[in-house]
């Protein structure tokens, strides 16, 4: 077996220097962002499952085209994704109709709850503010909030409310 080589040796690097900074007492580290792409299928055989380490939150670009994000508890999220894609009994009810699917990011965290709460705040998210993340341009999300985007409801009672009419402008004397 051998290690990385091409664009994984320096995700490797970068990713052993992050994880030996070391912090005062009581810091946490923010979330690592690491943004894989163009994965091939060689460059994770290589790849074992490990138990130790962080858990990370991942999105996968499906092969319809189509976005799902998941969390693992596991430190290998490559060999996460190696799992949608060759293992029925791993693989989530909706990447199994969906193969391949190809890893496009990942944040890293300290603790699995962390990495699950994003995954969930993500898998609310359009496709358009997923892609913004993706690109790492995190000052357009909030404008791409699907609230900011969708006018408000009207409820039924005010549906049913006949439309105020025009206010009538009163002769003028003169």
């Amino acid at each position: 077996m051998s290690g990385p080589t091409g664009r994984f040796a320096a995700l490797s690097d970068r990713l052993r220097a992050q994880r030996s900074l070391s912090l005062s007492k009581g810091e946490r580290p923010a979330a690592r962002r690491i943004v894989h792409r163009y994965l091939s299928k060689a460059s994770v055989r290589w790849r074992p499952r490990h138990t130790e380490g962080m858990p990370w939150m991942y999105i996968v670009k499906c092969a319809d085209g189509t976005y799902y994000a998941g969390s693992t508890a596991f430190s290998d999220v490559v060999a996460r994704v190696r799992e949608h894609n060759h293992l029925d009994e791993k693989a989530a009810k909706y990447t199994r109709k969906q193969r391949p699917v190809r890893l496009v990011y990942a944040e890293e965290f300290e603790r699995v709850d962390e990495a699950y709460h994003r995954e969930k705040q993500v898998q609310g998210w359009s496709r358009r503010k997923k892609e913004a993340l993706m690109a790492e341009r995190g000052e357009d999300l909030p404008a791409l909030s699907r609230s900011r985007q969708r006018p408000a409801r009207r409820t039924l009672r005010q549906a049913q409310r006949p439309a105020p009419r025009p206010a009538i402008p009163e002769p003028v004397e003169g």
